[in-house]
């Protein structure tokens, strides 16, 4: 199948079927409601090294959530089909591993990037494309580009775990996605320190994602930092960049 080749839809069915698994030594899940895309979705991440389960109805897929380790979701989207934002947050409560959408109307990607996708690509799709996105998402940053952080920091009475991505303070507990603990360790790594938006993303993930996608990482941290009230936080300052500020009035 050459990487110039674009897919489009050719009718398929709607139906409950037995989950496809493929041998491979990572695994994926496939959620897509036509037939001849699900199948051909799911050889597409066989060739990017997955073994698949493959479903068509997104209540054959939670259960499969909760009970199978996933290192990647592929959820396809057809033009007026309806993607509950709950269930995009589901999934990434359920797996923790990154989740690309294929979406047929880019309308509410935002939402959706907020909602826990971590790529959207065009549906039809080029296969090389989704190939690439499925590579980059199971590679994660490059060695270069991660920062080390020590597995478990105390600072302020917060304390941050790397080993389960969690953060605890004043007895609420958040946790984080893989990328999400990324983008917080980097901060944590070079706190007070403004950066904008596309330095953050050369050093950490070595430019595998894009400035919106960024900065839907950052609104989801805030958004899960926020019940745990910390006296810190990560502030923006127009024209100059992100900051962990460590200096705020701790929060009472």
């Amino acid at each position: 199948m050459g990487e110039d080749l674009r897919l489009t839809r050719s009718g398929g069915r709607l139906g409950a079927e037995t989950p496809v698994r493929a041998p491979g030594p990572l695994r994926g899940l496939v959620i897509e409601r036509d037939q001849d895309y699900r199948e051909v979705i799911g050889f597409v991440v066989g060739l990017a090294g997955a073994g698949t389960d493959r479903v068509a109805a997104h209540e054959e897929a939670v259960p499969l959530s909760k009970d199978t380790s996933y290192d990647i979701v592929i959820v396809g989207i057809s033009q007026g089909e309806e993607l509950g934002i709950d269930f995009l947050a589901e999934l990434r409560r359920n797996t923790g591993c990154p989740i690309i959408v294929l979406d047929e109307s880019f309308d509410e990607a935002r939402t959706r990037y907020e909602a826990g996708a971590d790529q959207i690509l065009a549906k039809p799709f080029v296969p090389g494309a989704l190939i690439g996105a499925i590579k980059a998402a199971l590679r994660g940053p490059s060695p270069n580009s991660v920062v080390p952080v020590a597995t478990e920091i105390k600072v302020q009475g917060a304390r941050f775990d790397a080993a389960t991505r969690t953060v605890h303070h004043a007895n609420v507990t958040a946790s984080l996605s893989r990328r999400e603990w990324q983008l917080l360790a980097f901060f944590l790594a070079n706190t007070n320190r403004y950066y904008e938006a596309r330095d953050v993303i050369d050093q950490v993930w070595d430019r595998e994602i894009s400035t919106e996608q960024f900065r839907s990482y950052l609104t989801r941290i805030r958004r899960k930092l926020e019940p745990l009230r910390l006296p810190f936080q990560i502030v923006t300052r127009p024209g100059v960049g992100y900051a962990l500020n460590m200096d705020l009035t701790p929060v009472v």
